[in-house]
């Protein structure tokens, strides 16, 4: 179930990105975590999928503070997983 609600809240992200101006670098590590969902298998994560979340939030956080609570959420749940 943590993954579905990871795909959810990165749904979410894509759909708060779609009317505004992101930059390219921001764009990529979307895609990259989408990807990264995309090859999960198994109860853990990708480990680099923590690492991009981390850097993403980041990236948003004085920005777009909206979409980092989002990616702060998924590193939440990341963080539930792997204890």
């Amino acid at each position: 179930m943590p993954k579905q609600h990871i795909e959810g809240l990165i749904g979410q992200l894509h759909d708060k990105f779609a009317n505004t101006e992101t930059s390219a670098q921001q764009d990529a590590m979307i895609a990259q975590m989408q990807s990264q969902l995309a090859d999960w298998e198994g109860p853990n994560p990708p480990r680099d999928f923590r690492e991009t979340a981390e850097l993403l939030y980041q990236e948003l956080e004085d920005e777009h503070p909206t979409a980092a609570r989002l990616i702060q959420e998924v590193i939440n749940t990341l963080t539930n997983i792997c204890v």
